[in-house]
């Protein structure tokens, strides 16, 4: 499994790699900029969970139904402001995943736990 932020990927972005499944979240303004993208192997039984993209925040998350429980892992983008680290724990915190989150979002360290 791959997480990009910053992937760059519009909706004419067309990327294959066998025995790879690739979901995005674009930019919502459509240009290459900015996004989010998620690469896992298909034999792993998964299936993508709705993209959240605004214009400072775009996220992609899958579901793995591993046993005993299902897991959720997602990528994510943001722009680098102060108001950021609230927005995603607001983001993760109204979604349904419950997951572990660490990364650098342009140039800033966050880790949350939900």
């Amino acid at each position: 499994m791959l997480l990009i932020s910053e992937s760059h990927s519009t909706d004419y972005t067309a990327t294959k790699i066998p025995n790879y499944s690739i979901y995005y979240a674009h930019h919502p303004d459509g240009t290459a900029h900015a996004g989010s993208a998620l690469i896992i192997r298909s034999a792993l039984d998964h299936y993508a969970l709705v993209p959240y993209t605004s214009s400072k925040i775009q996220s992609i998350a899958v579901q793995i139904n591993a046993f005993p429980w299902p897991l959720q892992i997602g990528a994510i983008y943001s722009l680098r402001t102060r108001h950021n680290g609230r927005r995603i724990q607001k983001l993760l915190s109204h979604s349904r995943l419950s997951f572990p989150f660490s990364g650098r979002l342009e140039s800033q360290t966050y880790h949350l736990e939900i």
